[in-house]
């Protein structure tokens, strides 16, 4: 389920797809957003986002990042 989306609003996120125009496709909960994000991202990082703006389309800060990837050899 798709948690509500407000401004100011902070949450949990996986990257999912970096998509050809600069948007990113994120999973929160279990629900596909797509949004465009401040910060470069990587497929598969998990985030803590902030809500920026929902209209015209979703931007969002991210505020922390999940230090447990495996680093590309």
């Amino acid at each position: 389920m798709l948690p509500a989306l407000r401004v100011g609003g902070v949450h949990a996120a996986r990257v999912m797809t970096l998509m050809a125009d600069g948007r990113i496709r994120l999973l929160l909960g279990d629900a596909l957003i797509t949004a465009r994000a401040e910060a470069q991202v990587r497929e598969g990082e998990s985030l803590t986002v902030e809500v920026l703006r929902l209209r015209p389309e979703v931007m969002l800060r991210v505020r922390g990042r999940s230090h447990s990837q495996v680093a590309n050899s």
